[in-house]
């Protein structure tokens, strides 16, 4: 609907105090419907579905360059930062009762970091791509088409085609009602076909301009019509953008309000965990631990990820154009250097501190696995992925790290949460202890415990737990010893959860700092190595702590404790 307000709205989702998240949020405007909330306006149209997590452009498929499966379909861009996770979606509608439902819902295209998607009248779809890092953009962009080869001469292409050469202003009226009702419904005709209709008077058959509009001026006013609503026109004269006021997708902050189950308010007392996790040593020692206090429904170790080849290759090409040579030079460098000459490997110096930490953990997980479900290998994002773990009927799926993932995966199970070894929203993304020593920030490294959604580390924080540092430590002992704590950290929240049926947590604005492993150079190496062999100075020591929000009386006390523990961290630096 023109003037419609869908999607969500970038100022909400950081508002904080008395408004926080505003209406979207608190009056439950993005919740589908139920007849028993208190909370929704009789105004407020509920959405018939939640389709993506992170939704930017969308369309309507005109009817013409796709097979006949596609008529009366929507594609929807859904980008989530990276292009190995971010799709085009494809769905329809059908009517259900007074509304509607959504149905087929479907990938379309995969690995592309998706912005705007539209159909021009050459029956081809046309997808733009950002091309910057994460949520940042390096200034360039660039566009995808695909199209069917089976339907590149179809006979409504043509004629399109054939008419978008002509000049229209010179064809008689009866071409250009018939144009109107063209299988291509392009912006391009539609403008140009309705407003020379109206600008012109028709006698005996003829059309008589009392307005000249080349169809160069046409296709500038449809550029601008499309550039105006939020599409990136890149040159490419293309559709309109479709406006449902019926049909809201939700943010990631809106999702985390969405992955909080209430338990009906009710305690557990027969709690069934499942675990998703790797296989490294961390891992094991989190399934060994759960697992002796709680009942363990099944353990699944995904798949390793298998993003194309395809995909990796373009975000290399693009790191390269948009950080340029001498950056992605300095960054390989810092990892095929020996580490005596680089001072500091990235990840690196973790095998020592493991076997100490963890040393006889993969006999003892041998021996716990074999009285439970164990699920190797699964493709945790795919189908048959998602089936298994909706079978293994878990309240509660933890995690330790590990791939992104995505919204299906995570609404498979009642609550799933992450233990994210890096304190957010402070320090996001990937080996992020690392960076923090890198930057001076050994203070600032820590676990969080989290709920589970497709944004990097970007659920709602339930607790925070601080490693003790002292002059010896480092970014691998730090690390360890951070994940180490993680099966402390969530019996603490189980024990809780099943005693109460219900938690308090802090909802996530923007990350200060959000790393990707890329973004380490030779230079960080150096940097890292000097402020080793210095030693932590002493107002960084401090004892191991754990900070819980979830148990709390209500979200509000929670972010007053995490604003307070935050603000400790940041300026007050000692801790303990």
């Amino acid at each position: 609907m023109e003037g419609g307000e869908t999607c969500w709205d970038m100022y909400y989702q950081t508002l904080e105090g008395a408004n926080q998240r505003g209406p979207w949020n608190q009056e439950h405007q993005w919740w589908t419907w139920d007849a028993a909330d208190p909370v929704r306006p009789a105004w407020s149209l509920p959405p018939i579905a939640h389709l993506c997590d992170g939704p930017a452009g969308m369309c309507f498929y005109p009817g013409t360059g796709l097979p006949a499966r596609y008529d009366n379909y929507f594609f929807l861009c859904d980008f989530l930062s990276s292009d190995e996770y971010s799709q085009v979606q494809s769905f329809a509608v059908e009517p259900e009762g007074a509304g509607y439902k959504v149905v087929d819902a479907h990938h379309f295209v995969k690995e592309t970091l998706c912005t705007d998607v539209d159909f021009g009248w050459d029956g081809r779809m046309y997808i733009s791509d950002w091309t910057g890092d994460g949520w940042f953009s390096d200034g360039t962009g660039q566009m995808f088409v695909v199209w069917d080869p089976e339907r590149a001469e179809d006979v409504n292409v043509q004629t399109a085609r054939n008419f978008v050469r002509t000049d229209i202003s010179t064809q008689p009226a009866e071409l250009l009602t018939q144009v109107l009702a063209h299988r291509v419904r392009d912006v391009a005709l539609d403008r140009a076909g309705r407003e020379l209709l109206a600008d012109h008077e028709v006698e005996d058959g003829h059309v008589d301009p009392a307005r000249q509009e080349t169809p160069d001026e046409a296709a500038a006013a449809c550029y601008e019509d499309l550039a105006g609503r939020g599409g990136h026109g890149n040159g490419i004269v293309a559709g309109t953008m479709c406006r449902t006021d019926w049909l809201m997708m939700n943010s990631s902050v809106d999702y985390q309000r969405r992955c909080r189950p209430d338990y009906r308010r009710a305690t557990l007392p027969t709690m069934r965990v499942a675990i998703l996790t790797n296989t490294a040593p961390q891992h094991l020692h989190l399934c060994c631990e759960i697992a002796s206090e709680f009942e363990v429904a099944a353990i699944v170790h995904p798949a390793a990820s298998d993003a194309g080849k395809t995909a990796a290759a373009r975000r290399a090409w693009r790191r390269l154009r948009s950080r340029g040579a001498t950056y992605m030079g300095l960054g390989a460098l810092a990892r095929v250097l020996p580490a005596q000459l680089v001072g500091w490997r990235f990840g690196g110096g973790r095998d020592g501190p493991t076997r100490l930490r963890f040393p006889d953990v993969r006999s003892r997980y041998e021996k716990m696995a074999a009285r439970m479900p164990v699920h190797r290998g699964v493709r945790v994002n795919e189908p048959e992925g998602i089936r298994i773990i909706r079978d293994i009927d878990a309240d509660v799926v933890v995690n330790l790290g590990g791939d992104i993932y995505g919204s299906e995966c995570i609404q498979a199970t009642r609550l799933m949460l992450n233990y994210h070894a890096g304190v957010s929203p402070l320090y996001n993304g990937t080996c992020v202890t690392d960076f923090a020593f890198s930057n001076g920030h050994a203070h600032l490294c820590g676990g969080t415990l989290m709920t589970m959604v497709p944004e990097i580390d970007g659920g709602i924080i339930l607790a925070h737990h601080f490693p003790a540092l002292g002059r010896e430590s480092t970014p691998a002992s730090t690390f360890v010893d951070t994940v180490a704590a993680a099966p402390a950290v969530y019996s603490s929240f189980l024990r809780h959860l099943s005693a109460h049926g219900r938690y308090s947590g802090v909802l996530q604005g923007p990350a200060l700092h959000h790393f990707h492993g890329f973004q380490w150079t030779l230079a960080r190496s150096v940097e890292t190595a000097f402020r080793l062999r210095k030693g932590l100075p002493g107002w960084q020591h401090r004892a191991a702590r754990t900070t819980e929000y979830f148990p709390l009386p209500d979200d509000a006390v929670a972010r007053a404790a995490f604003e307070r523990e935050m603000t400790r961290l940041i300026l007050g630096g000692r801790q303990g």
